[in-house]
């Protein structure tokens, strides 16, 4: 039932993800979690201190900034498939399926940098996949890049994102070397222009580099201590495996481009789970990164897996385990 009404493309279905993301964020705004104990707001990157400074550090205020960057990037999660058709079906699940597994973790819905790192990251891929077939030099690989990189200034492990830029290369387009250097522009263009600016603004533009280092080397803390928040986060995992697996058995019956894409996404989910495994500043506030391709995977897996009562069922029994960590996380 809850999947069926969510697959709908009926303008209702529209109101009904804004009412998940205002209740998600009901605790963030009832029950303010970790903001104080992270060190990006310590020690923050530049553009991401430029984000605060915006809101006067107001945590309420973060909170609705929040909230309007998961709408925006919903948005942004549909506007790809729409333009792409990969899932072959336009659909409004790849958004709501993100929202809940963002939610998934109560306490990292308030404003954090890895949230405009995410807009970036969907816009990053719509960049790279402009670059199929495109005769001559693909000038969106400096778009692509770019984007990248003015990620990692609001989140610094994002920089190893830029991996994705090269992936895509190699997936979509024979390797030329003024590709890779058009790319490579792209990418250092923000640090070119941020150094610049501390060192005019009296500040020594290695400091940047050291922000950069701090913020990769920095320690996390734990999020997860109890046993039972970890039995339910099994679940989710164990879907979004079951959606790749079951996505990888029929790749090749689908369109070049749609192909691509999905490899593509794949291999944001793959950087995601290096940079979790090797970075100690990377805790589950990935989620709002490795989200992303999981939700394109799960979406494609509920529309076309054949079995209805047993995806109806997964569905439900995703969207249940969200509202039962909200309500242990409110208790």
């Amino acid at each position: 039932m809850l999947l069926r009404i969510f697959r709908n493309t009926d303008p209702f279905v529209i109101f009904l993800i804004v009412a998940a993301v205002v209740l998600f964020c009901l605790n963030s705004l009832l029950n303010p979690g970790i903001e104080s104990t992270t060190f990006y707001d310590e020690d923050p990157m530049p553009l991401y201190a430029l984000l605060r400074a915006v809101t006067a550090n107001n945590y309420f205020a973060g909170v609705i900034i929040t909230m309007l960057m998961m709408l925006l990037i919903a948005y942004m999660l549909v506007s790809l498939n729409t333009s792409v058709i990969f899932i072959d079906e336009r659909t409004f699940l790849p958004a709501i399926i993100y929202i809940l597994l963002v939610s998934l973790f109560p306490d990292y819905l308030v404003l954090n940098p890895v949230l405009p790192a995410a807009l970036l990251l969907i816009a990053a891929v719509r960049k790279i996949m402009d670059t199929y077939r495109v005769q001559g030099i693909a000038y969106d690989l400096y778009d692509a890049g770019f984007l990248i990189s003015a990620g990692s200034l609001f989140y610094a492990n994002f920089i190893f994102f830029g991996i994705l830029v090269i992936a895509g290369i190699i997936l979509l387009r024979s390797v030329v070397f003024k590709e890779l250097m058009l790319a490579l522009l792209g990418f250092l263009t923000p640090w070119i222009l941020i150094s610049a600016i501390w060192y005019v603004t009296g500040k020594e533009a290695s400091e940047v580099l050291d922000l950069l280092n701090n913020n990769i080397r920095a320690d996390m803390p734990d999020y997860i201590q109890e046993l039972l928040p970890v039995l339910l986060l099994i679940y989710p995992g164990m879907l979004v495996l079951i959606s790749i697996l079951h996505l990888l058995s029929v790749i090749n019956t689908k369109k070049i481009k749609s192909r691509n894409t999905f490899y593509l996404l794949l291999w944001v989910l793959v950087i995601s789970g290096v940079v979790f495994t090797i970075s100690p500043s990377v805790s589950v506030d990935i989620i709002w990164l490795a989200g992303i391709p999981a939700a394109y995977f799960l979406s494609h897996y509920f529309v076309f897996m054949r079995n209805k009562t047993v995806k109806e069922i997964s569905f439900t029994i995703l969207f249940l385990a969200v509202i039962f960590m909200h309500l242990i996380k409110f208790i």
